[in-house]
């Protein structure tokens, strides 16, 4: 009888996956090119860390003030991680549905803190991952993780808020968000504000996203920021052709980033979403939008963990690939061998165009 599931990856191509990166992980420790390849390295590991992990980890990105944090709120159920305009957290905060209220913060030295209760609260997110109360992360925190029963999330779902892009002074949270994290997600969630179209700041972050072949999600919120427009008491054009026009603005946008995987576009409002969840108002929960998203985030975690595994895998060869003509480089820069030097970049450029 034929199975219907789908071919998974074989435990020993797992294994010559990881041998692979730790291989070429190693090559990385060389004295002359260390320092230039540390963050290669890094996002090396943390694709090793969770190539086999179980739940999916959905990136939510975005350069700041574009809403990320009142978005992951709306599917929390409560304003629990800090809202502000100016940059604000500087680790990454997981999220996931779990049986009780918890925070837990995981430090750089291997110490753990839990807190439930009362503690369970926007202050003690704030205390740890904003830039005013941990200023450069002083503290060392690896990370926070959050865990209720009302997320929106399927059990095999992790929710990740990272560090907004593009703020002035903060380039250690851009390299947090794309250089380690971008490597370690199965999918993305990119969010721009109505206010704000794409702009280069976000052509760059998506080209970090189309590099490692993942799935984007495309979030416009403010979306009850929109008013008709009207002259002389008439309506000129409505609140919903307007609306209709900031999708068809990103779409193109989004065509002319040659081999991005999207996953559609929603318009939301997340503070409408956290105040109908909050009333358990079910009609103004559906105009905020956030229904189509909640749906879609469960269709993933039903259907998108079959390949998993396998995207993983083909992540970490392009890495490995991309590793290995950066040590090529390296190495010769290095050795003062500029011809040989020249010969990897013209190859690593040839590369590229081919693969156009």
């Amino acid at each position: 009888m034929k199975s219907n599931r789908e071919p998974q990856p074989e435990a020993t191509d797992v294994e010559k996956v990881r041998r692979q990166v730790e291989r070429v992980a190693s090559l990385m420790e060389h004295p002359a090119i260390a320092d230039q390849l540390a963050p290669r390295r890094k996002a090396l590991f943390g694709i090793l860390a969770h190539l086999t992990q179980s739940k999916l980890r959905v990136g939510v990105l975005g350069v700041t003030s574009s809403g990320k944090s009142t978005f992951v709120n709306a599917l929390v159920g409560e304003s629990i991680l800090p809202e502000q305009s100016k940059p604000t957290s500087n680790v990454l905060v997981s999220v996931r549905k779990g049986p009780s209220r918890a925070i837990e913060v995981l430090f750089k030295d291997g110490r753990k803190e839990r807190f439930v209760g009362k503690d369970f609260a926007p202050h003690t997110v704030d205390r740890y991952c904003s830039e005013e109360r941990n200023p450069r992360n002083e503290q060392g925190v690896q990370g926070v993780a959050l865990e209720t029963p009302d997320a929106l999330l399927t059990d095999n779902l992790e929710l990740v808020d990272t560090p907004g892009l593009d703020a002035y002074g903060y380039a250690m949270h851009e390299e947090l968000t794309l250089r380690e994290f971008v490597p370690t997600a199965d999918i993305i969630i990119y969010l721009t504000s109505i206010r704000n179209p794409l702009k280069r700041a976000d052509i760059e972050a998506l080209g970090h996203v189309i590099e490692n072949d993942q799935r984007v999600l495309f979030v416009i919120t403010g979306k009850n920021l929109e008013r008709d427009d009207t002259e002389l008491g008439r309506v000129i054009k409505t609140r919903a052709a307007k609306l209709d026009e900031h999708v068809q603005r990103l779409e193109r946008d989004i065509a002319l980033q040659a081999g991005l995987w999207t996953a559609g576009v929603a318009l939301v409002d997340s503070k409408e979403a956290i105040a109908a969840r909050c009333d358990r108002d079910d009609a103004r929960w559906r105009s905020s939008g956030m229904d189509w998203v909640a749906a879609t985030l469960e269709r993933f975690g039903r259907d998108v963990s079959r390949m998993a595994l396998e995207s993983r895998m083909a992540r970490a060869a392009h890495h490995v690939k991309e590793a290995q003509a950066q040590i090529a480089a390296e190495l010769a820069r290095a050795r003062g061998d500029r011809a040989g030097w020249q010969r990897q970049i013209d190859a690593r450029c040839n590369a590229l165009k081919a693969s156009d």
